[in-house]
């Protein structure tokens, strides 16, 4: 009897050797407080403190939005607007373009000073069109190829309608040219130079400025077309920016008072040389273009002060990008 309960005791004393049930979990033979189940203990190794941050910090890092570059570092600290950079000019790398503003400079003041010899000497040949059948269909065809960037002389031909056609047909002649040449400029940028016209988006100043296009729809496309930034420019932009043909058209249209100050400028010239022009129609002159210039300076300084409202959602979307 006495063997017998020693032999129980020494028995409880002994721990049995638990059963292995997986990798990290051992079965304890021992009950369980509220019950005689057993308790599956979790032999898994616990994280440490400094791998948790450690891969905290790493997932941070990964999705951080990278630093930005110097130009946009500039632009951000700056002031963004659309025009010549003249710092760009303090680099002897851009000679050229020294050789380029001297040469647009030459050629300006050379037509403002020749402005009427020029026009006069080019007036014969205007005056063959005007008794000519058909030769209308000629200045608006020479419009229509003057609208491709970087092709200039618009006004020239404008003020040549004015002065041959008159204000009436002439008007109408330049306005048929104008619209044709700037749907032909938008169609040919929209299909066959759209990726080479989307590397100029790296410009921040392009890119706001396409921004600000976006946002503003037809009232700013309406205000660029009134600006200073030469038409036949603007519409490469309004291409690459998916701006539908109905909106184009309509800021295009309402947009056509600048081409009749030209035109009546090739009036007026008419009236001067034949000695007709009264004191009134000189005041009038000369009112139609301050108007004309101070609208154009107005409407591109509002898009300066657009295109630098938005520069820093630009710049950190172009951040996130990279």
């Amino acid at each position: 009897m006495r063997t017998h309960q020693n032999s129980e005791s020494q028995a409880e004393l002994i721990a049995p050797v638990p059963a292995r049930i997986g990798e990290d979990k051992f079965l304890s033979p021992y009950p369980s407080r509220q019950g005689s189940n057993p308790v599956n203990i979790n032999l898994q190794p616990v994280q440490s403190y400094e791998s948790q941050v450690s891969s905290s910090t790493i997932g941070r890092d990964l999705t951080r939005t990278p630093s930005p570059t110097p130009s946009e570092a500039e632009a951000l600290n700056g002031n963004v607007q659309l025009g010549i950079d003249w710092k760009k000019f303090k680099d002897p790398k851009n000679w050229w373009m020294y050789v380029v503003v001297i040469v647009v400079v030459v050629l300006v003041v050379l037509f403002v000073v020749y402005r009427d010899n020029i026009l006069h000497w080019l007036e014969p040949a205007a005056r063959w069109l005007h008794d000519t059948p058909g030769g209308w269909v000629i200045p608006i065809l020479i419009l229509v190829i003057l609208s491709f960037p970087p092709l200039f002389g618009h006004e020239i031909v404008a003020m040549l309608c004015g002065l041959v056609w008159g204000l009436g047909i002439g008007f109408l002649i330049v306005a048929a040219g104008t619209l044709l040449g700037e749907l032909a400029n938008l169609y040919v940028f929209r299909y066959f130079f759209s990726e080479r016209s989307k590397k100029y988006e790296r410009n921040i100043g392009y890119a706001c400025l396409i921004r600000v296009i976006h946002e503003g729809g037809f009232w700013i496309a309406l205000m660029i077309r009134y600006s200073l930034i030469p038409p036949h420019l603007t519409t490469t932009v309004f291409a690459v920016c998916g701006m539908s043909t109905l909106t184009f058209l309509a800021a295009a249209v309402l947009s056509l008072p600048k081409q009749l100050i030209t035109v009546y400028l090739g009036v007026s010239l008419e009236d001067e040389a034949d000695g007709t022009q009264t004191k009134s129609e000189k005041i009038i002159n000369a009112v139609v273009i301050v108007v004309g210039v101070v609208v154009g300076i107005v409407a591109f300084r509002v898009i300066n002060k657009r295109i630098n409202e938005v520069k820093t959602a630009v710049i950190h979307d172009r951040r996130k990008a990279r």
